[in-house]
């Protein structure tokens, strides 16, 4: 029944092990395109967009990354599209999506859900822009870092909060930092290019 079910519908009705079983069997479909009528299958599906406009990344971000199939299906994503060159575009169209529902990118939905470090470092590579781009006014009109900080800090700070060991205070310090950098970034190359 997963093979007729594409990932995007899996990870809107939350069923994060068979969308990944279901990622996985077209990856390995890929890898022998002689063997599938349709090799871009894969591609299609991890950036096919939902009438609401989110891609399967955001929804399996939307529901946190708690579960393993969560997190270990977003990596699998963000690591198989950015080393394929077909893909980068398109990952980089899905990393700057903000549906009209938030306004939030995939960072600021990792953010929302406490995602992991190495999951939050791989969205700030892979879109360093989110960083400062804010969500929807009645939404709180918030960054990523600023989320992050509201939901998740200052709680029990020092105590690793996920399967890494990572704090709240290591994340929200990764954020903060990023976002700094960001910003001095973006001003060198505003005054560069003036």
């Amino acid at each position: 029944r997963s093979r007729t079910r594409n990932i995007l519908f899996l990870c809107q009705e939350g069923q994060l092990r068979i969308a990944r079983r279901r990622f996985e069997l077209l990856k390995n479909n890929n890898l022998h395109e002689n063997k599938t009528d349709n090799p871009r299958t894969l591609q299609k599906e991890i950036f096919q967009v939902a009438r609401d406009k989110n891609y399967p990344l955001h929804e399996i971000l939307i529901g946190g990354t708690s579960d393993t199939n969560a997190s270990l299906l977003s990596m699998e994503i963000l690591e198989t599209a950015s080393s394929v060159a077909s893909m980068k575009i398109p990952l980089q169209t899905m990393l700057i999506a903000q549906p009209p529902s938030h306004n939030r990118t995939c960072l600021h939905w990792a953010a929302w859900g406490n995602a992991s470090l190495s999951l939050l470092r791989a969205l700030v590579i892979g879109n360093p822009e989110a960083l400062i781009r804010k969500d929807k006014p009645d939404k709180g009109n918030r960054t990523p870092s600023k989320i992050y900080r509201r939901y998740y800090y200052p709680g029990e700070c020092e105590r690793a909060d996920d399967k890494e060991g990572t704090s709240t205070k290591e994340k929200l310090n990764f954020l903060e930092s990023s976002t700094k950098r960001w910003i001095q970034h973006r001003l060198r190359l505003a005054i560069h290019g003036a």
